[in-house]
Formats: structure tokens, C-alpha cells, sequence
């Protein structure tokens, strides 16, 4: 019995380590997306383009590491494709919010609107899986949330736009992470494998709107792809997005939906940190380059 306490003990510190360790890469790449987002929305502001770009990165890229792998799966079962589905629509409506948010604001103030997320998964998990939390745990949270927040709250400035598209954006970012946790526990489906037909799923749904925006506004779209591509910039930011949020998947496996959103919070209270990016209406210059 003790050789098999010592066993489990061991097992549950490398569990720890590995959390820790994907945590870390986790805020890690997603400094990086932040500061390549900003840098190619400022050059070229096509939210929706950026959006495409950004999944076609990762379809491509994560496509061929699991093939590669072997670990490459394909959905089985009708409840798998409906929840990918799902979780595809509301994952590419996020973040083309985030990007609009991103492209009118400050990074510092985008995540600090953004830093409310626990508090939305919260009521969506008691609306959508029927969960409850107790009074303890939620005054908990709303601490977390109020003390990142006024944390963040330095150096921005005040924009509608980002306010309203950053709120929203956390509204289906839990959403999407209450579905994908569903995901991941009802089905044999791996994080990696999610993500990617998600990023897939993404990339079908926007290209008939990227397609008409392109009709709509020809000459931003030829300066972006023709004149000054900034291919390097995209697929930068495109690499960043994917690995950031296949740490995050990987993470869900071993987190509830509430505990992900914490840690959430505490991720986008590392980048006020460390980033703070001009607005495009405050051209002021970055602490980082």
C-alpha cells in the first residue's frame, strides 16, 4: 500500500509539473500573439482578413504535425461533429471580436475588459451544464476579477468600440471553452485534434465573408496582399495563435472550465505587465519593441 501511495505521489507531482510547465508556455506564446496581432492590425486593419490568416496558419501547420505524428483523428460520431461545429462558430466569432477590440484599443485595456471572463463562465456553466457554485466560490472569483482588473488598468485609454467587442468577446470565448471541456469528456477526441477542426471550421465559415469583404474593399485588400503582405508578420502571428491555443486545450484536459478562466485572468494580467501597445488613436510607442 505504500509503494502504491509513493507511486501516486510521484505521478501527481510530474501531473503538477506538467500543468506548471503548460501554464508557462501558455502565457509565453500568448505575449507574442499579442505583440505580432497588434503590430500587423496596425499596419493592415482587416480584422476579418487577419482572422482567416490566422486559422489557416494553424489548419495547415497542425494538420501536418499530426499527420506526421500519427496522431491524426477524424471525428466518428454525429454528437463529435455537432460539437465541433459549435465550438468552431462561436471560437472564430471570438476572435474576430478580440482582433476589432484589439485594433481599436490597447492591448492593457483589452485584457483588462477581457479579465472578466471567469465571471461569464461562471453563469454559462449554471446555464449550459447545470453546474452550481457556492456562494464562497464565487465571491472568490469576483475578487480575482476586480484585483486583475485594477491591475490592468494603467496607461489605457477609453474606447467604446473595444469596450463592447472585448465584452462580447468574453461572453463566447466561455462559451466556447464550456463546449470544448464537454467536447473533450463526452468523446475520444484529443485536445490537439479539437483545436485543430476547430481552427479548420473557422477558416470554412469565414472565407464566403472574407470573400465579399474583398469584393467591398478592394484597395486595403491589394495593399495587404499585393503592395506591403507582411507575410513574415502573419505567419508569426498566425504560429503564436495556434500554439497558444493548443496550450490552452491541452490545459482544459486538466482543468475545470472555471479553474481555466482563473488562470485565464492571471495570463492576461501578465501581459498588462509586461505590454502595453498604442491605439491607433494614442500613437504612443511601446515598451516593448
Amino acid at each position: 500500500v505504500d509503494r502504491r501511495q509513493r507511486q501516486m505521489c510521484i505521478r501527481d507531482s510530474y501531473q503538477s509539473i506538467y500543468v506548471a510547465l503548460l501554464i508557462v508556455a501558455w502565457y509565453v506564446f500568448s505575449i507574442f500573439a499579442g505583440i505580432y496581432n497588434k503590430d500587423y492590425l496596425n499596419i493592415h486593419p482587416l480584422p476579418l482578413w487577419f482572422t482567416c490568416a490566422q486559422a489557416l496558419v494553424g489548419s495547415v501547420f497542425g494538420f501536418v504535425a499530426l499527420k506526421s505524428l500519427g496522431l491524426y483523428q477524424v471525428p466518428s460520431k454525429s454528437v463529435e461533429w455537432k460539437l465541433l461545429g459549435v465550438s468552431s462558430i462561436v471560437h472564430c466569432i471570438g476572435t474576430i471580436l478580440t482582433n476589432i477590440s484589439t485594433l481599436q484599443a490597447q492591448v492593457s485595456f483589452t485584457h483588462t475588459v477581457k479579465s472578466a471572463d471567469p465571471l461569464f463562465t461562471v453563469i454559462l456553466s449554471f446555464y449550459y451544464l447545470g453546474q452550481k457554485f457556492s456562494k464562497t466560490t464565487i465571491a472568490s472569483i469576483v475578487v480575482i476579477v476586480l484585483g486583475i482588473a485594477l491591475a490592468c488598468t494603467t496607461e489605457f485609454s477609453f474606447t467604446w468600440g473595444g469596450f463592447l467587442t472585448a465584452m462580447a468577446s468574453n461572453a463566447v470565448f466561455s462559451t466556447r471553452t464550456i463546449f470544448s471541456k464537454k467536447l473533450l469528456v463526452e468523446t475520444k477526441m484529443d485536445n490537439q485534434n479539437v483545436f485543430l477542426y476547430i481552427s479548420f471550421g473557422t477558416l470554412l465559415f469565414l472565407l464566403p465573408f472574407l470573400l465579399l469583404e474583398i469584393f467591398l474593399y478592394p484597395d486595403e485588400h491589394y495593399r495587404a496582399f499585393i503592395e506591403d503582405p507582411q507575410f513574415w508578420l502573419l505567419f508569426k502571428a498566425g504560429m503564436s495563435h495556434y500554439l497558444y491555443n493548443v496550450t490552452s486545450y491541452l490545459l482544459l484536459k486538466h482543468l475545470t472550465s472555471v479553474t481555466h478562466s482563473v488562470t485565464q485572468g492571471f495570463k492576461r494580467l501578465f501581459i498588462c505587465l509586461l505590454y502595453t501597445s498604442p491605439s491607433p488613436r494614442d500613437r504612443q510607442k511601446s515598451r516593448m519593441p
